[in-house]
């Protein structure tokens, strides 16, 4: 009845996955103990819904062997936030190092947000019937070696640029840091 877009999210995903707002920050830290890409902190006072796609305890991906490479590899996180008339879907990977097959982490992810929004519109045609879905990807990461901008240089950032990437659009951005989903939802514009 009065329902809308992130409040059928929010009851499509367990508890357990939704990644909360504390304020107006919402915080999406890799739990791999051993990363130097710890979390990243995305600054807004708007409505968002964020799920967590990667946890070691409760794969996703659990349906598959373990055994099949690469099969159960998925980004961190989803983020999802409106723009305009579209719903846009943040796929979110933290990476450090090399970034790994980070590409096929985010392409896993979208797969998966495609599948639940099919679901969605099967179970939900009266908000999900029409709805546009945009995807976007962002690799926050510590690439080695490590020439980090400073804090300062960073704080300061003024844009971000997607760029194509075998079908999805990624951009890079550090790791261990404060942005703005301002700034994100301008990129998502250009």
């Amino acid at each position: 009845m009065g329902d809308d877009i992130f409040t059928v999210l929010k009851s499509a995903i367990s508890d357990q996955r939704e990644i909360k707002k504390k304020s107006n920050d919402l915080i999406i830290q890799e739990k791999s103990s051993g990363a130097e890409c710890k979390k990243v902190k995305i600054k807004t006072s708007s409505k968002v819904f964020c799920i967590e796609l990667d946890n070691e305890n409760e794969r996703i991906t659990n349906i598959f062997n373990d055994g099949a490479e690469g099969i159960n590899k998925i980004n961190d996180a989803c983020l999802f936030f409106k723009k305009e008339n579209k719903l846009i879907a943040l796929l979110i990977e933290l990476k450090s190092g090399s970034g790994g097959n980070y590409l096929n982490q985010l392409k896993s992810g979208k797969n998966f947000i495609e599948y639940l929004i099919s679901q969605l519109k099967l179970f939900k045609p009266e908000i999900f019937g029409t709805i546009e879905v945009d995807y976007r990807a962002i690799r926050f990461w510590l690439p080695k070696p490590r020439n980090i901008p400073d804090k300062q240089t960073t704080r300061k950032r003024t844009n971000i640029v997607f760029e194509d990437r075998n079908g999805l659009l990624c951009a890079d951005l550090t790791c261990n840091e404060e942005y703005s989903l301002k700034l994100i939802k301008k990129a998502v514009s250009e």
